[in-house]
């Protein structure tokens, strides 16, 4: 299968993350890699021990239902806030959660908590989210809202200019300078990785399936390959594609899955709470989602998890819309952030 990469065009006031690489800046609106029949194409083979099993995970499914309702979120669950630890214990909300048919289950992120309603498709999300923030126990609930990967497209002109963003960025100068350093850890938060592509053979550590919820994080779309191949492909190498920075290692984190290349919040924030945990310097994610998500706005901005977010000058933490509106610099913005 082949893959192509490319600057995305979103629909009007389609929030993306833009997860940047720190000194050798890649930006979203110049990543674009081409396929071409030469030996410079990226292409992603699934070998068959990789291939899905037929049952669809509990992540496809809850996508699939909200798909075929023609929702952008998962029906019958909220992604709830507490404001104390010990607030679950509270009588109040539990009345109100009763109310609702609503327990809580995983802690998503710290004081996030995922609840499920028994009344399952019947649950007005809207209307329990208000629910439980009227009980002054929630800082927020929200629902479990539905992110794609950004779009590639396939058309043969826009895949002509192979790599030529290379040199927009200059960073043939910067590889005289150095071709990175392997001591960083890129956390490709995506669709997985095909991490025995001959361009990123030996390149992984780590990494965890959150769309099957097992630890094999293999791609089954490609949209994550081609992110980790322009992030750390190896280079010099006469294979493939050169990444920015040959010389780094990938976490691949997967998030998204499926031939649309979907995932939900709660799949999204424990991506970015496990590469975190698990030593990532930069963490890549380039998905979107139409709905503002408090609940990524926390994953990205908790002391917990910001450390890791290094502010660049030329890009800093933004919050990146279609129109091409950005809020913020060098500081988490107030809207989604990326890093």
């Amino acid at each position: 299968m082949q893959y192509f990469s490319g600057a995305v065009a979103r629909q009007r006031g389609r929030l993306a993350f833009v997860f940047i690489i720190p000194a050798l800046i890649l930006s979203a609106s110049i990543w674009g890699v081409a396929r071409d029949t030469s030996a410079s194409d990226i292409s992603v083979s699934m070998p068959s021990q990789h291939i899905e099993s037929a049952g669809l995970s509990e992540g496809a499914r809850e996508i699939t239902l909200a798909r075929s309702m023609g929702l952008d979120y998962v029906p019958g669950q909220l992604l709830v806030k507490v404001n104390a630890g010990d607030a679950l214990n509270s009588p109040k909300l539990a009345q109100m959660m009763d109310c609702y048919g609503l327990s809580a289950s995983n802690e998503v992120l710290p004081g996030v908590y995922k609840m499920t309603s028994s009344n399952g498709t019947r649950l007005d999300v809207a209307q329990a989210a208000a629910a439980l923030e009227s009980t002054g126990m929630v800082a927020y609930a929200q629902p479990n809202n539905i992110y794609k990967a950004d779009l590639i497209p396939n058309d043969e002109e826009y895949a002509a200019q192979q790599q030529w963003y290379i040199t927009q960025i200059k960073a043939e100068q910067a590889w005289d300078l150095t071709t990175g350093s392997p001591n960083i850890l890129i956390a490709i938060v995506d669709t997985g990785t095909a991490y025995d592509h001959p361009d990123l053979n030996g390149k992984r550590v780590g990494g965890h399936d959150f769309y099957n919820n097992d630890d094999d994080p293999y791609d089954d779309n490609g949209h994550g390959t081609m992110t980790a191949g322009l992030a750390a492909a190896i280079g010099n190498n006469g294979v493939g594609i050169a990444g920015v920075s040959w010389g780094a290692h990938i976490m691949p984190v997967k998030v998204l899955g499926g031939p649309q290349g979907e995932g939900t919040d709660e799949m999204v924030a424990a991506g970015f709470r496990y590469a975190v945990d698990n030593g990532a310097n930069i963490i890549n994610a380039s998905l979107g989602s139409d709905e503002t998500s408090q609940l990524e706005e926390d994953a990205v901005t908790h002391p917990r998890f910001s450390a890791r977010a290094v502010p660049d000058r030329s890009c800093g933490l933004s919050c990146r819309r279609s129109k091409g509106q950005r809020t913020g610099r060098g500081r988490p913005p107030s809207a989604l952030t990326s890093a």
